[in-house]
């Protein structure tokens, strides 16, 4: 990384390295040796503390660290002691710090204004669906000595209400004795009319994250994130602690930037409305992909997620298919699923007659695990879960695709995945299972 035209170390660069840090407590600036150490894939602060005044830290406090470290101006915001152990007779106490983030290049008492967002990724990658950025240079001379050109791809941009958001390609070098290496990554840029909280500002790209995560069917992390400063030259970084270990996604998305970069701003739009008014869809698809949420509670996850999305953008036309029930309840799920079904039919390609049948199945298996009611309804084997959860999750992302304006050829292309291959037979193990009695 980069600020005001000189080198800034990579949070890396930062470990290990015996420095001294400041805070202040209790109005009094306190000076103290510490280091920034790895653990478990979070970076503490260990360090050595006047014994006096830790006693007037308040244990469930959360406090701002100062320090300069190989140079670096560095910030560790949101700090909490997790332990601490002393000797007797010792005048300072040895502690462990957890910042929840690590500012690197700046010393900021107070939370800084992100005037622009930088997230730089490699997991997007797949998502890009032309040529590479980087060509091998196969006529190598003296006149024309790179092995590499880049092609630098056109940005695909789009503007909203807090400014505007641009993704794009560019490439990182490592290099050591023996060996120069490039590596391509995607990026995504965000600028703001107005200057945000810098955790609001990550806040706001991750929206970006969660629609390219639909897209792309699984886990997208967030690498190296830099931030600037309104009327300030220099670049700062932010490292994220308590960041998820979990795979991403390593093969072509489902929905690549050919089908959207022509009419990204149409994309986006629509895709603000549907995060901003039905957040719960984005949430629970989040816990889906990150493998917290498999089999039972993974269905529970994606029948909820579609349950929002009936209630936010299709209750009347739910309603109306309930008229004839005579429940004087909230609307019965099966025609929930039912208007659902038919709606996004086109895409799903689901018998048209079955589709009643194919709704009380879902509402069905719904009910058992959340009313368990084991004299009603029946309870579902591994391979009814497994098809449930294989349909119910293409629903979502046909909801989501069709809601944004992905084009129908794209969506129907998806079916075409191993993943999703075998909708014809789930549909049937689906069917099957609704026709089941106690």
């Amino acid at each position: 990384m980069v600020k005001g035209g000189e080198y800034m170390p990579s949070i890396d660069g930062l470990l290990n390295k015996i420095s001294d840090f400041r805070c202040v407590v209790d109005g009094k600036e306190i000076v103290f040796p510490g280091i920034l150490q790895e653990e478990s894939g979070n970076v503490i602060l260990n360090a050595r503390f006047p014994l006096e005044q830790y006693q007037k830290i308040r244990i469930e406090s959360d406090i701002v660290i100062l320090g300069k470290v190989s140079e670096a101006k560095t910030t560790l915001m949101g700090c909490h002691i997790k332990s601490a152990s002393y000797a007797i007779g010792d005048s300072n106490i040895s502690i462990y710090a957890v910042p929840n983030e690590i500012i690197v290049g700046g010393c900021f008492s107070s939370t800084p204004m992100a005037k622009k967002i930088c997230i730089s990724t490699s997991d997007l990658n797949y998502m890009f669906s032309g040529a590479s950025p980087l060509k091998p240079n196969v006529d190598i001379s003296t006149d024309n000595p790179s092995v590499l050109n880049y092609t630098f791809p056109k940005p695909i941009v789009a503007n909203d209400k807090y400014g505007r958001i641009q993704i794009s390609q560019s490439f990182g070098t490592q290099w050591a004795v023996g060996f120069y290496r490039h590596n391509i990554i995607s990026v995504i840029e965000y600028s703001f009319t107005i200057s945000l909280p810098v955790m609001e500002a990550v806040g706001k790209v991750s929206a970006a994250r969660s629609l390219f995560s639909f897209f792309g069917n699984g886990y997208i992390s967030f690498e190296d994130i830099t931030f600037e400063i309104d009327g300030d030259e220099n670049v700062y970084g932010l490292w994220l602690n308590y960041r998820e270990d979990i795979p991403a996604v390593n093969e072509p998305f489902l929905i690549g930037t050919s089908s959207f970069e022509n009419q990204f701003q149409k994309v986006w739009d629509a895709w603000l409305v549907l995060y901003e008014s039905a957040n719960p869809i984005p949430n629970l698809f989040y816990e889906i992909i990150c493998n917290r949420s498999t089999k039972v509670n993974g269905f529970l996850n994606l029948s909820q997620a579609i349950e929002v999305y009936s209630n936010a953008f299709r209750y009347d036309d739910a309603k109306k298919l309930a008229a004839s029930s005579k429940s004087k309840r909230e609307i019965p799920l099966k025609y929930i699923y039912q208007d659902i079904l038919s709606a996004y039919n086109s895409a799903l390609g689901l018998v048209d007659a079955n589709i009643v049948d194919y709704a009380n199945g879902f509402s069905n298996m719904r009910n058992y695990f959340t009313h368990y009611n084991s004299g009603k309804y029946v309870e579902p084997t591994y391979d009814e879960l497994f098809a449930a959860n294989y349909i119910l999750r293409f629903v979502l992302l046909t909801i989501v695709y069709t809601a944004v304006g992905i084009p129908l050829d794209c969506i129907l292309n998806c079916k075409k995945r191993i993943i999703f291959s075998r909708l014809d037979y789930d549909a049937d193990v689906i069917m099957q299972y609704s026709k089941k009695k106690k």
